[in-house]
């Protein structure tokens, strides 16, 4: 991610060389404008790609989710997947830190690293139409039989706990690996909860530090504009 601390400070530097060239409609345009790209400049956790591998167990991303007291407030990770019928046997695996801790940078076997998981918490998801709460469904295309999967998976947490998601077919029906197709949007608390939702609980102090940032720079360009408008 982009310090914004770092691209407003690269901004404001510009506005210091070229604001005496500038008239003050064209540059409350531009700090308007500033103000506006800047509010979209916190990185929302989406992951996506195209994953080909012979490998039967692949890492795919890690998120810190925290409920707190608020019993309302669930961690989720919303997902999208598809890859052709002839990989059946996919599998999303969901690892809390103290479990992966055990299973990474290690060789044990795909099962192995299965094995630590509970299928009662619902770690482990199997992305077939015939499981019910994986949302997938069996399609086909001009003659292309492929799977697609789109559903949610809630967390619940009294304290900041790290979530790793993997995907896997431990037990697959030929050894053609691993051929995924994913999209996943990872997210904390409810919507309209601008400073935590879409960060990760690691990151929940950076919105507030980029938003003071922010009124600082925009307070500084005001200033600067001021002085060279003085100077003309």
């Amino acid at each position: 991610m982009r310090d914004l601390g770092v691209a407003l400070k690269e901004t404001v530097e510009w506005t210091f060389r070229f604001s005496s060239n500038m008239n003050k409609k064209c540059y409350c345009l531009w700090l308007c404008l500033l103000v506006v790209s800047c509010s979209k400049c916190v990185d929302m956790k989406r992951v996506t790609g195209h994953l080909v591998t012979k490998e039967n167990w692949k890492f795919l991303t890690r998120f810190c989710f925290l409920s707190g007291d608020d019993q309302n407030r669930l961690g989720s990770v919303q997902y999208s997947f598809q890859f052709p019928a002839s990989y059946q046997g996919m599998q999303l695996y969901f690892y809390f830190d103290d479990q992966w801790k055990e299973i990474y940078d290690s060789e044990k076997t795909c099962e192995d690293k299965v094995s630590v998981l509970q299928p009662d918490y619902f770690q482990i998801i199997d992305l077939s139409e015939d499981y019910e709460w994986s949302g997938c469904q069996l399609m086909n295309h001009s003659g292309y039989s492929y799977n697609k999967c789109d559903g949610i998976r809630f967390f619940r947490s009294i304290r900041p706990r790290w979530w790793f998601i993997t995907v896997g077919r431990c037990k697959p029906v030929n050894n053609n690996g691993i051929n995924l197709t994913y999209y996943l949007h990872l997210t904390n608390g409810n919507l309209g909860d601008y400073f935590h939702r879409e960060l990760s609980a690691d990151q929940f102090t950076i919105l507030e530090v980029d938003i003071a940032f922010l009124i600082f720079f925009v307070i500084l360009a005001c200033v600067a504009v001021v002085f060279s408008s003085k100077s003309l």
